[in-house]
């Protein structure tokens, strides 16, 4: 019997070129080493123009979305998932490592199938799915370039120092005090903790201690039985903390609180039990307290306003939360998060002109981010134009920011007075909307992405994907 044929380079190539799924091969770095015809079916390219280039180039294209190679390099695991090509094709792609004799990731295969029309490998992509969450769930503390917690932007190194010692802070169940200046976002930072705690699933109680009188704060927070006193429920009302079983309770301007129930409040954290008002059975609750305030309690304790023995147990924890005029860093990007927030919630499209950020960036925010966001909202309902510029400032941040260089560390250009980094940002979003704006009009003309490929100079599936992005 004759030995099998053995193939050459050129015959094995010449193969796999005729597989109905797509092959393709990604090497240790991350750059294409191989990839079959069938890539042209899939992104419009050709294979030649896909070989050698590196993952960040594939990633920024947008071919498919998401990638998995770069999953498969950090977790050496087979995956698989569902993925969406630019040219509106949905594939199925098994991502396989292949280890050198060290045990090392040399190369990764991809198998990708078309699955338009039909169904794929539901159960492996269902497993897939779920590893992945649970490991997204275990890396979140390596986000390290920008946070976002619910209308929370941190960019400054201090703030996303503060999201970290929150993140590791929220593991354990002690009590957390929270101080700084009003609007700086103590509350968003207490329901940040609560989220990531293992008592995630279970109520989140806030109540602000400046906002009842202090006839009524003992009440709200223990509650009271029937008949307790005059006009209150016959039939009696749980307080907050019990509300809060198994929770997070947020005491926010805890320095509000009347020294009477501030000594039961420190009975409740010492012994986990409490009275209600004209109660005589002693009850059980389990919580977590955070509190919050804008003052110093250490003066406070000092001047008898509040209890020292207190306020130790709530400073288990302390975060420090620093005003706007400490991280000027945030301040754009909070700019441009309440400016798409609103343009959202109101269904308008506003737009800064530079010199109204470089005022609005220069502005110290004395409301902090509370200001801030009332600020952007009332320039973007209350604008016509659709571009908001320097002139629609309230005249008090026109004067203060005009006649105060707060922040020195910037360059003057064209009257942009904004940082290296505040003004690269801005030109990326910028540049982003004015491709938008021609795209969309160009395709609502041409009504075809092969002209607006011929009018623009670009490939089609070039041309394909940026419609895909701005038009649909």
């Amino acid at each position: 019997m004759s030995k099998p044929k053995t193939l050459n380079q050129e015959q094995l190539l010449r193969i796999l070129d005729q597989s109905f799924d797509e092959i393709f091969v990604t090497d240790a770095k991350g750059f294409v080493v191989y990839v079959n015809s069938s890539c042209t079916n899939h992104y419009g390219q050709c294979a030649e123009e896909m070989v050698g280039q590196s993952s960040k180039e594939m990633t920024e294209q947008n071919f498919w979305g998401p990638r998995l190679s770069p999953l498969v390099q950090q977790y050496k695991k087979r995956l698989t998932m569902r993925q969406l090509s630019c040219t509106g094709i949905t594939m199925l792609t098994t991502a396989t490592p292949v280890f050198d004799k060290n045990g090392d990731v040399e190369f990764v295969i991809e198998n990708v199938r078309n699955i338009t029309d039909g169904c794929g490998l539901k159960e492996e992509e269902k497993q897939t799915k779920e590893f992945l969450n649970t490991m997204a769930e275990s890396f979140e503390e390596e986000k390290t370039d920008e946070f976002t917690i619910e209308n929370y932007i941190a960019r400054s190194k201090v703030m996303r120092d503060i999201i970290k010692m929150s993140w590791r802070i929220a593991s354990v169940n002690s009590n957390v005090l929270i101080t700084g200046e009003s609007g700086t976002g103590k509350s968003a930072i207490a329901r940040y903790i609560h989220s990531r705690s293992p008592r995630k699933d279970n109520p989140f109680i806030e109540i602000n201690c400046a906002a009842l009188p202090e006839s009524l704060i003992e009440s709200e927070l223990f509650g009271y039985v029937r008949g307790a006193f005059s006009g209150a429920v016959a039939k009696g009302k749980p307080g907050l903390i019990q509300t809060a079983e198994k929770g997070t309770l947020f005491l926010d301007e805890i320095g509000e609180l009347p020294l009477s129930v501030q000594a039961k409040l420190l009975h409740f954290i010492q012994n986990a039990t409490y009275f209600e008002i004209g109660g005589i059975r002693e009850k059980r609750a389990d919580c977590r307290i955070i509190a919050a305030t804008n003052q110093n309690l250490e003066d406070m304790v000092e001047r008898g306003n509040f209890r020292r023995d207190l306020y130790y147990r709530l400073k288990v924890f302390e975060i420090m939360i620093p005003p706007l005029t400490q991280r000027h860093e945030d301040v754009v990007p909070l700019i441009t998060f309440y400016l798409d927030k609103f343009n959202h919630k109101y269904k308008l499209q506003q737009q800064f002109s530079p010199g109204c950020i470089s005022l609005l960036a220069r502005y110290n925010w004395p409301g902090n981010i509370r200001e801030l966001s009332n600020v952007i909202e009332q320039l973007v309902v209350m604008t016509p134009e659709g571009m908001i510029t320097e002139k629609h400032l309230p005249a008090l941040i026109r004067k203060t920011s005009e006649t105060e260089n707060t922040h020195p560390l910037t360059i003057d250009v064209d009257n942009i007075t904004l940082s290296y980094g505040d003004r690269f940002h801005w030109a990326q979003k910028r540049a982003d909307e004015v491709c938008g704006e021609i795209i969309r009009e160009l395709f609502k003309e041409l009504k075809s992405s092969r002209k607006v490929a011929a009018a623009l100079n670009i490939s089609q599936s070039t041309a394909y994907r940026y419609i895909q992005k701005y038009c649909k």
